[in-house]
């Protein structure tokens, strides 16, 4: 071992190194240093100096990394204990709340506990222990992986629960993807009510009918985990909970009596009609456009009829074989007391009972896409001939109303498609015709996958549907896009908001419905489309629930937090009750005070004070008065109202106007300042001119008329005299 001399006193000595016996080495040290061996460190080949000051650099790399390796450890350490402290507090949180609830009585009440302390550590994002008493109380448990969130807010400790849909592995295949679609579509109601135009679909689901909301759990025979006394804004086209209720039930009553007419050996066709479209066509625009053009088809003469004129008057039954020219397709039709011949409209030609209408919309590269689904129910059954007949008549009426309204003319090969409606196999459930599928099949909004689908969900399911490749984007496709920051997506579904507000989602002949209800045996559904989820509810509030939450803890920490109402349904379906409780302590609420196990239903909404009902019927009747005023002005002076209109709008134009000009008044302002300067002297010389060209005329007028005056008293003084 050998010590290095130091160079100077500044320098620290350098430890000791061991030299290698090697005899080339001295030689390559005193060789030239162009010719060093370059395996050899610069340890070896440096001089003591720079040795000592590459060693030192080396002791304060390792000082560094210990110092932060000893931080690491020191952070891990706190963060296991935190970890800890967190889950004992929420284990005594759970039994307080275990208790609350009547939960913690029975043989097993060990069982209920570990579920609810390994739902509200999978909140935590912690590990959950493997025990045999956590087997959950609904069926459709997955193995999701937790993941920690935003915070829980005060007593929350930092816990979050996110769903575990995506990774939902449940035996059942089709109840896995239901709860899929049902946890997809709260979601997607959360990112919806951060761009809504629409005040109703902003308070859907959030603000409540009464001083508590029901939870009502999951059950073993499928039932979800659901909400009760919520408001509901029964919007079947921006509301993706409401639109799935709507929807489903306009599906299951149609599918039955489709096949209850079907069976009674009578047919049905499905016709899909659509018109060219362009990026500058707004969409009420083209949805009034469709409506009347639709209303135009089923309805005139063409679609029911008309009296056979001859010399201006109706030529009667007991007359027609006075007229040789009339057309092959008559029959005697009663009109005003007296028997007519009347020319058959389409209706009754191809024995239509009745129609039923839907309209669906997509946006792609040439803008708003719409086009309508029909349903034709025929007193015959359905074949192909049959179908391709009405196709060709149906074109022809179509083209002439798409004239008609303004829309652009179909071709033949997309404008009109009729397709006969069709028994499977078993002769139960109707499906569209395979050629017909192949047209309109959809992916699944779960697995992307293919599937056929009932003529029932194509004509009222368009909440399952996904455009077809890169044609379009469905409306809540759109508003995905646009939750993500897409400004050209908010402004189409703002735009999609308002030309869809107030639209039925499926209309009727009138009459058919009752027909067809007596026909299947079941009751009418005559409910309006925002009625069905208001009812649901108003059913589910007869109901005792599993659990009770009040109003403004669950406004609060529930449903104005994004996310937390699909996970708090979600841990329902997965944990049950305890996984709720444990979910609920997770999220900083109290047991007892802000969430209870009630011992009766909640009852019906909350009623208005009689000063809350006074005021309302105040503004009611102060409204109604001021369009009552409005009316009567209009239609008894209907000149005068026409001259306030034409004032108005006069008045209107005027200011636009005067803005306009004020606007390129300002433009026209001199920006340079000498420039302004010049202008202000010229303008003060012109001014300086004017005073003193006008002191000059008066000062000869003056004289002028001191002039006259003298000649006038010189006159005057001449004829005295």
């Amino acid at each position: 071992m050998r010590t290095p001399a130091t160079t100077g006193p500044d320098v620290a000595p350098a430890p000791a190194v061991e030299r290698p016996v090697d005899g080339g080495l001295a030689d390559a040290r005193t060789s030239d240093d162009s010719s060093r061996d370059e395996s050899i460190p610069a340890t070896f080949t440096s001089t003591p100096a720079e040795r000592a000051i590459a060693w030192a650099q080396a002791e304060q790399r390792h000082k560094a990394a210990r110092v932060a390796g000893r931080a690491n450890r020191d952070a891990r350490r706190a963060e296991k204990q935190a970890t800890a402290r967190a889950a004992r507090q929420l284990s005594a949180d759970l039994d307080a709340a275990l208790a609350a609830a009547g939960l913690t009585t029975g043989q097993d009440a060990s069982a209920v506990r570990a579920e609810a302390l390994n739902a509200a550590l999978a909140a935590a994002g912690a590990d959950v222990p493997t025990t045999p008493a956590t087997a959950p109380s609904h069926p459709q448990k997955g193995q999701g992986r937790a993941q920690k969130g935003h915070d829980g807010g005060p007593g929350s400790h930092g816990l979050n629960y996110v769903s575990a849909a995506a990774h939902s592995q449940s035996d059942g295949a089709g109840c896995s993807k239901l709860i899929q679609r049902s946890d997809a579509r709260l979601r997607q109601l959360d990112e919806i009510q951060q761009i809504t135009g629409l005040p109703s679909v902003k308070l859907c689901d959030v603000t409540t009918l009464g001083t508590a909301v029901g939870v009502h759990v999951g059950t073993a025979d499928g039932a979800r985990t659901s909400f009760s006394g919520l408001v509901k804004c029964g919007s079947v086209w921006a509301c993706p909970p409401c639109s799935a209720a709507i929807r489903a039930r306009r599906s299951t009553w149609l599918e039955k009596t489709a096949a209850a007419w079907l069976e009674s050996g009578r047919g049905i066709y499905m016709a899909t009609l659509t018109a060219p479209h362009w990026r500058n066509v707004r969409l009420g625009t083209q949805f009034e456009q469709f409506a009347e053009g639709w209303r135009g088809v089923a309805a005139g003469s063409w679609w029911v009829g008309r009296a056979v004129i001859r010399q201006k008057a109706p030529v009667r039954w007991a007359d027609r074989h006075q007229h040789p020219d009339l057309p092959e397709d008559v029959e005697a039709h009663e009109e005003k007391g007296q028997l007519v011949v009347w020319k058959r409209g389409w209706k009754a030609r191809h024995g239509i009972a009745g129609v039923t209408r839907t309209i669906e919309v997509t946006y792609g590269g040439n803008g708003w896409h719409s086009h309508l689904h029909v349903l034709i129910w025929t007193e015959d059954p359905a074949t192909r001939e049959k179908a391709e007949e009405l196709q060709e008549e149906l074109y022809r009426r179509w083209v002439d109303r798409c004239k008609s309204v303004g829309l652009p003319t179909p071709d033949r090969q997309h404008g009109v498609r009729v397709d006969p409606v069709i028994l499977q196999a078993d002769g139960k459930l109707p499906l569209n015709l395979v050629r017909y599928l192949a047209k309109v099949q959809d992916k699944d909004v779960v697995d992307q996958r293919i599937t056929a689908r009932p003529v029932a969900a194509e004509m009222t399911r368009a909440d399952m549907k996904l455009a077809r490749g890169a044609k379009g984007l469905t409306a809540f496709q759109l508003a995905e896009k646009a939750a993500a920051g897409d400004e050209e997506c908010l402004r189409l579904w703002l735009e999609y908001e308002l030309a869809t507000k107030g639209r039925q989602c499926l209309t009727w002949t009138e009459g058919l419905k009752e027909r067809l209800a007596e026909l299947a045996g079941i009751p009418l559904d005559d409910a309006k489309d925002e009625e069905i989820p208001a009812g649901e509810d108003a059913e589910l509030r007869k109901e005792v629930p599993d659990l009770a939450l009040a109003s403004k803890p669950y406004k609060a920490k529930v449903a104005r937090v994004k996310g937390r109402r699909a996970d708090l349904r979600m841990a329902g379906d997965r944990y049950g009750l305890p996984g709720m409780i444990g979910l609920l302590v997770s999220w900083g609420l109290q047991p007892k005070d802000d969430f209870w196990k009630p011992e009766e239903p909640l009852g019906p909404p909350a009623r208005m004070t009689p000063e809350q009902l006074k005021r309302r019927q105040d503004q009611r009747e102060a409204e109604q008065a001021r369009h009552e005023a409005l009316r009567q002005e209009r239609e008894g002076n209907p000149e005068r109202w026409k001259a306030a209109m034409k004032k108005r709008a006069k008045t209107l134009e005027a200011k636009k106007k005067a803005a306009a000009g004020v606007t390129a008044g300002q433009l026209q302002l001199p920006a340079n300042e000498h420039h302004q300067e010049q202008e202000a002297a010229r303008a003060a010389t012109a001014a300086d001119g004017f005073l003193a060209a006008r002191r000059v005329a008066q000062d000869a007028r003056r004289a002028d008329l001191d002039a006259a005056l003298a000649r006038v008293r010189d006159r005057e003084a001449a004829l005295a005299s």
